[in-house]
Protein backbone atom coordinates (compact mmCIF):
# COMPACT_ATOMS: atom_id res chain seq x y z
CA UNK A 1 0.00 0.00 0.00
CA UNK A 2 1.83 2.92 -1.13
CA UNK A 3 1.66 6.67 0.34
CA UNK A 4 -0.48 7.84 -1.78
CA UNK A 5 -3.61 5.63 -1.02
CA UNK A 6 -3.25 4.37 2.31
CA UNK A 7 -4.44 7.72 4.04
CA UNK A 8 -7.24 9.49 1.66
CA UNK A 9 -6.17 13.42 0.53
CA UNK A 10 -8.66 16.00 1.27
CA UNK A 11 -9.22 18.63 -0.86
CA UNK A 12 -12.46 20.64 0.01
CA UNK A 13 -14.59 18.02 -0.94
CA UNK A 14 -16.15 15.26 1.70
CA UNK A 15 -17.55 13.37 -1.50
CA UNK A 16 -14.41 13.00 -2.64
CA UNK A 17 -12.97 12.23 0.21
CA UNK A 18 -15.27 9.20 1.03
CA UNK A 19 -15.36 7.48 -2.32
CA UNK A 20 -11.53 7.66 -1.85
CA UNK A 21 -11.75 6.13 1.61
CA UNK A 22 -14.31 3.50 0.19
CA UNK A 23 -11.56 2.55 -2.65
CA UNK A 24 -8.87 2.59 -0.27
CA UNK A 25 -10.94 -0.10 2.18
CA UNK A 26 -11.96 -2.23 -0.97
CA UNK A 27 -8.15 -2.38 -1.70
CA UNK A 28 -7.64 -3.48 2.07
CA UNK A 29 -10.20 -5.69 1.98
CA UNK A 30 -8.76 -7.61 -1.43
CA UNK A 31 -5.44 -7.53 0.37
CA UNK A 32 -6.48 -9.34 3.33
CA UNK A 33 -8.27 -11.90 2.05
CA UNK A 34 -5.42 -12.53 -0.52
CA UNK A 35 -3.19 -13.23 2.70
CA UNK A 36 -5.41 -14.83 4.88
CA UNK A 37 -8.82 -16.24 3.11
CA UNK A 38 -9.51 -18.75 5.09
CA UNK A 39 -9.33 -16.44 8.43
CA UNK A 40 -11.21 -14.28 6.96
CA UNK A 41 -14.25 -16.48 6.61
CA UNK A 42 -13.61 -17.60 10.08
CA UNK A 43 -14.09 -14.37 11.00
CA UNK A 44 -17.11 -13.87 8.97
CA UNK A 45 -18.76 -17.22 10.17
CA UNK A 46 -18.77 -16.26 13.40
CA UNK A 47 -20.37 -13.19 13.56
CA UNK A 48 -23.16 -14.51 10.77
CA UNK A 49 -23.94 -17.90 13.18
CA UNK A 50 -24.17 -15.70 16.15
CA UNK A 51 -26.39 -12.84 15.14
CA UNK A 52 -28.57 -15.92 13.08
CA UNK A 53 -28.66 -18.16 16.36
CA UNK A 54 -29.59 -15.06 18.44
CA UNK A 55 -32.30 -14.19 16.27
CA UNK A 56 -33.83 -17.50 15.88
CA UNK A 57 -34.21 -17.24 19.22
CA UNK A 58 -36.63 -14.35 19.36
CA UNK A 59 -38.43 -15.15 15.92
CA UNK A 60 -39.15 -18.71 17.50
CA UNK A 61 -40.66 -17.07 20.37
CA UNK A 62 -42.84 -14.58 18.60
CA UNK A 63 -43.98 -17.84 16.12
CA UNK A 64 -45.02 -19.96 18.97
CA UNK A 65 -46.26 -17.90 21.23
CA UNK A 66 -48.22 -15.46 19.38
CA UNK A 67 -47.29 -11.74 18.84
CA UNK A 68 -50.69 -10.23 19.84
CA UNK A 69 -51.65 -12.72 22.66
CA UNK A 70 -51.26 -11.43 26.43
CA UNK A 71 -49.45 -14.05 27.55
CA UNK A 72 -46.60 -13.05 24.50
CA UNK A 73 -46.48 -9.95 25.33
CA UNK A 74 -46.13 -10.52 29.27
CA UNK A 75 -43.66 -13.29 28.60
CA UNK A 76 -41.04 -11.07 26.20
CA UNK A 77 -40.60 -8.63 28.53
CA UNK A 78 -39.21 -10.49 30.86
CA UNK A 79 -36.15 -10.31 28.27
CA UNK A 80 -36.38 -7.05 26.84
CA UNK A 81 -33.21 -5.98 28.81
CA UNK A 82 -31.47 -8.37 27.80
CA UNK A 83 -32.65 -8.29 23.88
CA UNK A 84 -31.51 -4.60 24.36
CA UNK A 85 -28.10 -5.35 25.88
CA UNK A 86 -27.66 -8.15 23.13
CA UNK A 87 -28.53 -6.21 19.82
CA UNK A 88 -25.81 -3.49 21.85
CA UNK A 89 -23.25 -6.32 21.69
CA UNK A 90 -24.03 -7.36 18.27
CA UNK A 91 -23.72 -3.90 17.21
CA UNK A 92 -20.46 -4.08 18.93
CA UNK A 93 -19.34 -7.18 17.39
CA UNK A 94 -20.11 -5.91 13.79
CA UNK A 95 -18.26 -2.86 13.83
CA UNK A 96 -15.37 -4.93 15.34
CA UNK A 97 -16.11 -7.25 12.04
CA UNK A 98 -15.82 -4.08 9.71
CA UNK A 99 -12.32 -2.78 11.15
CA UNK A 100 -10.86 -6.56 10.67
CA UNK A 101 -11.76 -7.16 7.42
CA UNK A 102 -9.69 -4.00 6.45
CA UNK A 103 -6.87 -5.24 8.37
CA UNK A 104 -7.45 -2.51 11.00
CA UNK A 105 -7.38 -5.03 13.62
CA UNK A 106 -5.51 -2.84 16.61
CA UNK A 107 -9.14 -0.82 16.15
CA UNK A 108 -11.29 -4.13 15.89
CA UNK A 109 -9.57 -6.10 19.00
CA UNK A 110 -10.64 -2.76 20.80
CA UNK A 111 -14.14 -3.27 20.10
CA UNK A 112 -14.35 -6.94 21.74
CA UNK A 113 -13.82 -5.61 25.26
CA UNK A 114 -16.85 -3.44 25.08
CA UNK A 115 -18.66 -6.35 23.68
CA UNK A 116 -18.07 -8.76 26.49
CA UNK A 117 -18.98 -6.26 29.11
CA UNK A 118 -22.17 -5.16 27.51
CA UNK A 119 -23.87 -8.78 27.50
CA UNK A 120 -22.19 -9.62 30.88
CA UNK A 121 -24.02 -6.24 31.85
CA UNK A 122 -27.11 -7.23 30.31
CA UNK A 123 -27.40 -10.62 31.86
CA UNK A 124 -26.55 -8.91 35.24
CA UNK A 125 -29.38 -6.77 34.98
CA UNK A 126 -31.68 -9.32 33.73
CA UNK A 127 -31.36 -11.23 36.87
CA UNK A 128 -31.88 -8.26 39.07
CA UNK A 129 -35.25 -7.73 37.19
CA UNK A 130 -36.55 -10.27 38.89
CA UNK A 131 -37.58 -10.21 42.46
CA UNK A 132 -36.69 -14.32 42.81
CA UNK A 133 -32.80 -13.65 41.65
CA UNK A 134 -32.43 -9.97 43.54
CA UNK A 135 -33.61 -12.44 47.01
CA UNK A 136 -30.49 -14.45 46.24
CA UNK A 137 -28.20 -11.70 45.60
CA UNK A 138 -25.73 -11.99 48.18
CA UNK A 139 -22.57 -10.63 46.51
CA UNK A 140 -24.02 -7.17 45.30
CA UNK A 141 -25.70 -7.47 48.70
CA UNK A 142 -22.58 -6.65 50.28
CA UNK A 143 -21.23 -4.09 48.06
CA UNK A 144 -21.01 -0.24 48.79
CA UNK A 145 -22.77 2.46 47.11
CA UNK A 146 -21.13 5.56 49.01
CA UNK A 147 -23.82 6.21 50.15
CA UNK A 148 -24.33 6.01 54.11
CA UNK A 149 -24.39 2.54 54.79
CA UNK A 150 -27.04 1.77 51.38
CA UNK A 151 -25.61 -1.55 49.36
CA UNK A 152 -26.10 -2.21 46.15
CA UNK A 153 -28.82 -4.18 46.59
CA UNK A 154 -30.69 -1.04 48.50
CA UNK A 155 -30.15 1.50 45.29
CA UNK A 156 -31.50 -0.95 42.84
CA UNK A 157 -34.84 -1.56 44.85
CA UNK A 158 -34.70 2.09 44.89
CA UNK A 159 -34.75 1.99 41.11
CA UNK A 160 -37.64 -0.42 40.98
CA UNK A 161 -39.99 1.78 43.11
CA UNK A 162 -39.21 4.48 40.13
CA UNK A 163 -40.04 2.43 38.24
CA UNK A 164 -42.89 1.30 39.35
CA UNK A 165 -45.23 -1.07 36.75
CA UNK A 166 -43.88 -4.28 37.65
CA UNK A 167 -43.50 -5.66 34.24
CA UNK A 168 -41.37 -2.93 32.26
CA UNK A 169 -39.15 -3.47 35.03
CA UNK A 170 -37.19 -6.01 32.78
CA UNK A 171 -36.21 -3.18 29.72
CA UNK A 172 -35.64 -0.29 32.61
CA UNK A 173 -34.06 -1.35 35.16
CA UNK A 174 -30.06 -0.68 34.35
CA UNK A 175 -31.70 2.95 33.18
CA UNK A 176 -33.30 3.43 36.42
CA UNK A 177 -30.01 2.69 38.11
CA UNK A 178 -27.64 4.87 35.74
CA UNK A 179 -30.26 7.79 36.63
CA UNK A 180 -29.82 7.36 39.96
CA UNK A 181 -26.16 7.20 39.95
CA UNK A 182 -24.99 9.69 37.99
CA UNK A 183 -27.64 12.30 39.52
CA UNK A 184 -25.97 11.66 43.23
CA UNK A 185 -23.65 14.11 44.84
CA UNK A 186 -21.17 12.67 44.58
CA UNK A 187 -21.97 9.98 41.79
CA UNK A 188 -22.47 6.13 43.16
CA UNK A 189 -20.66 3.42 43.11
CA UNK A 190 -22.05 0.51 40.86
CA UNK A 191 -20.32 -3.02 40.55
CA UNK A 192 -17.84 -3.71 38.40
CA UNK A 193 -17.61 -6.61 35.87
CA UNK A 194 -15.56 -8.64 38.29
CA UNK A 195 -18.52 -8.47 40.91
CA UNK A 196 -20.87 -8.63 38.19
CA UNK A 197 -19.25 -12.00 37.22
CA UNK A 198 -19.42 -13.67 40.95
CA UNK A 199 -22.94 -12.55 41.00
CA UNK A 200 -24.29 -14.47 37.95
CA UNK A 201 -21.77 -17.24 38.96
CA UNK A 202 -23.35 -17.49 42.35
CA UNK A 203 -27.02 -17.24 40.61
CA UNK A 204 -25.53 -20.51 38.48
CA UNK A 205 -26.56 -19.37 35.37
CA UNK A 206 -23.60 -21.06 33.71
CA UNK A 207 -22.34 -24.13 34.99
CA UNK A 208 -19.49 -23.84 36.33
CA UNK A 209 -18.12 -23.09 39.81
CA UNK A 210 -17.75 -18.94 40.75
CA UNK A 211 -14.20 -19.10 40.30
CA UNK A 212 -13.73 -20.62 37.06
CA UNK A 213 -15.99 -18.06 35.76
CA UNK A 214 -14.17 -15.28 36.99
CA UNK A 215 -10.69 -16.79 35.95
CA UNK A 216 -11.93 -17.69 32.67
CA UNK A 217 -13.69 -14.08 32.07
CA UNK A 218 -12.09 -12.01 33.82
CA UNK A 219 -8.59 -12.67 34.71
CA UNK A 220 -8.44 -13.88 31.30
CA UNK A 221 -10.70 -12.65 29.01
CA UNK A 222 -10.96 -8.64 29.99
CA UNK A 223 -7.62 -8.18 31.33
CA UNK A 224 -6.29 -9.69 27.49
CA UNK A 225 -8.62 -7.61 25.61
CA UNK A 226 -8.21 -4.19 28.30
CA UNK A 227 -4.57 -4.04 27.10
CA UNK A 228 -6.15 -2.41 23.58
CA UNK A 229 -8.27 -0.30 24.98
CA UNK A 230 -5.82 1.40 27.63
CA UNK A 231 -3.40 1.25 24.51
CA UNK A 232 -0.88 -1.07 26.24
CA UNK A 233 2.56 -2.02 23.83
CA UNK A 234 1.33 -5.34 23.25
CA UNK A 235 -2.07 -3.94 21.99
CA UNK A 236 -0.32 -1.09 19.86
CA UNK A 237 0.51 -0.79 15.86
CA UNK A 238 4.23 -0.71 17.27
CA UNK A 239 4.22 -3.72 18.68
CA UNK A 240 3.39 -5.14 15.25
CA UNK A 241 6.03 -3.05 13.67
CA UNK A 242 8.29 -3.84 16.35
CA UNK A 243 7.55 -7.68 16.09
CA UNK A 244 7.71 -7.95 12.30
CA UNK A 245 10.83 -5.34 11.98
CA UNK A 246 8.66 -3.42 9.59
CA UNK A 247 8.15 0.12 10.15
CA UNK A 248 5.08 0.59 7.36
CA UNK A 249 3.00 -1.28 9.99
CA UNK A 250 3.34 1.89 12.29
CA UNK A 251 2.91 3.90 9.40
CA UNK A 252 -0.30 2.13 8.01
CA UNK A 253 1.37 1.12 4.83
CA UNK A 254 0.93 -2.43 5.46
CA UNK A 255 -1.45 -4.54 7.76
CA UNK A 256 -0.39 -7.20 10.13
CA UNK A 257 -1.28 -10.17 8.73
CA UNK A 258 0.31 -12.51 11.81
CA UNK A 259 -2.20 -10.09 14.35
CA UNK A 260 -5.18 -10.61 12.25
CA UNK A 261 -4.55 -14.32 12.58
CA UNK A 262 -4.67 -14.14 16.53
CA UNK A 263 -7.47 -12.03 16.23
CA UNK A 264 -9.59 -14.36 14.49
CA UNK A 265 -9.20 -16.86 16.98
CA UNK A 266 -10.45 -13.87 19.61
CA UNK A 267 -12.75 -13.04 17.65
CA UNK A 268 -14.57 -16.55 17.68
CA UNK A 269 -14.32 -17.29 21.01
CA UNK A 270 -15.85 -13.85 22.48
CA UNK A 271 -19.02 -15.23 19.73
CA UNK A 272 -18.87 -18.50 22.06
CA UNK A 273 -18.87 -16.61 25.10
CA UNK A 274 -21.71 -14.73 24.22
CA UNK A 275 -23.79 -17.08 22.76
CA UNK A 276 -23.19 -19.87 25.70
CA UNK A 277 -24.08 -17.01 28.07
CA UNK A 278 -27.62 -16.16 25.90
CA UNK A 279 -28.54 -19.43 25.76
CA UNK A 280 -28.13 -20.22 28.97
CA UNK A 281 -30.53 -16.97 29.68
CA UNK A 282 -32.91 -17.47 27.49
CA UNK A 283 -33.18 -21.11 27.76
CA UNK A 284 -37.28 -20.99 28.16
CA UNK A 285 -37.67 -19.74 25.12
CA UNK A 286 -36.05 -22.75 23.40
CA UNK A 287 -38.12 -24.85 25.36
CA UNK A 288 -40.58 -25.46 22.59
CA UNK A 289 -41.51 -27.32 19.38
CA UNK A 290 -41.20 -23.78 17.12
CA UNK A 291 -37.51 -23.48 18.30
CA UNK A 292 -36.88 -26.93 17.74
CA UNK A 293 -38.30 -27.21 14.00
CA UNK A 294 -36.34 -23.96 13.02
CA UNK A 295 -33.00 -24.55 15.11
CA UNK A 296 -33.09 -27.88 12.84
CA UNK A 297 -33.47 -26.18 9.95
CA UNK A 298 -30.44 -23.87 10.88
CA UNK A 299 -28.11 -26.74 11.82
CA UNK A 300 -29.08 -28.41 8.16
CA UNK A 301 -28.83 -25.65 6.11
CA UNK A 302 -25.85 -24.37 7.82
CA UNK A 303 -23.24 -27.51 8.18
CA UNK A 304 -20.04 -25.25 8.80
CA UNK A 305 -21.81 -23.76 12.09
CA UNK A 306 -20.87 -27.01 13.86
CA UNK A 307 -17.25 -26.58 13.07
CA UNK A 308 -17.10 -22.74 13.91
CA UNK A 309 -19.10 -22.75 16.73
CA UNK A 310 -18.95 -26.50 17.78
CA UNK A 311 -20.09 -26.27 21.85
CA UNK A 312 -22.80 -24.03 20.99
CA UNK A 313 -24.43 -26.23 18.36
CA UNK A 314 -24.13 -29.28 20.61
CA UNK A 315 -26.29 -27.24 23.80
CA UNK A 316 -27.97 -25.83 20.99
CA UNK A 317 -28.99 -29.87 20.01
CA UNK A 318 -29.60 -30.70 23.61
CA UNK A 319 -32.31 -28.02 23.73
CA UNK A 320 -34.08 -29.37 20.87
CA UNK A 321 -33.55 -33.05 22.45
CA UNK A 322 -35.04 -31.52 25.53
CA UNK A 323 -38.14 -29.26 23.88
CA UNK A 324 -39.14 -32.63 21.73
CA UNK A 325 -39.32 -34.45 25.16
CA UNK A 326 -41.58 -31.98 26.86
CA UNK A 327 -43.74 -31.55 23.84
Amino acid sequence: MDDETHVPLYRGDVQDYLEQMRKISQKRQKQLLDSVSDECKFVIESYWYTFQITELIISSAIEHYGENTLFYQSYMRRWSGLWARLHETLNLLYDSLVLALEGRTVGANILLRPALESIITGIFYHYLAQKEYRGKASIVARIQIGRNKDTFSDLVEEAVESIGEESIIPLNLETAVTKIVLTSTPHLHVPKLKTMLKQIGEWGIINNPIEEVVYQLYSKWWVSLSSYSHSLHEGTHIKGAMFEDDIDILLGKRMDVDEFRVFSQKFNRLCHIILIFYLNSTEELQRNNTFSAKASEFLKDNPTAGKVLHDVTEQIEKFIASSRSID
